[in-house]
């Protein structure tokens, strides 16, 4: 008898170097010096970040903004960074017109009806050879 499985992390998994355990803020350094906590970490290396309350050029104080990498941060802190939450990526609504409706029409069982005369105007397409 297999005694089950308790609900901890994997064997495989490895965390990563220093990243803080979740549901603590991730307070990563800006490009100029400041203190941001990310909020999460959305699609194409962009993240939402709360900036400390030291207004500067960068943003006011307590300014939420998108950040993006490795532009807006100070660098050696991609760890931070990978262990931010994943922003939940929102689909466009069901019924929208989605590509997923179309896909049914287009497939079709088995190699499709060729028209007789496809076939014979590829292979007669040597003219005067």
């Amino acid at each position: 008898g297999r005694k089950p499985d308790a609900p901890a992390a994997p064997v495989g998994v490895v965390l990563p170097l220093s990243a803080p355990p979740s549901g603590v803020p991730i307070r990563v350094r800006t490009a100029g010096g400041r203190e941001a906590i990310v909020l999460e970490k959305m699609q194409r290396g962009w993240f939402r970040v709360e900036l400390d309350q030291n207004a500067n050029d960068e943003g006011g104080a307590g300014e939420r903004k998108s950040m993006r990498r490795p532009h807006g941060f100070a660098p050696g802190q991609d760890h931070l960074l990978d262990a931010a939450p994943q922003a939940a990526f929102v689909p466009k609504p069901k019924g929208s017109g989605s590509s997923k409706g179309r896909k049914s029409s287009v497939q079709q069982s088995g190699p499709g009806p060729v028209p007789v005369g496809a076939v014979q105007a590829i292979t007669a397409g040597g003219r005067g050879a």
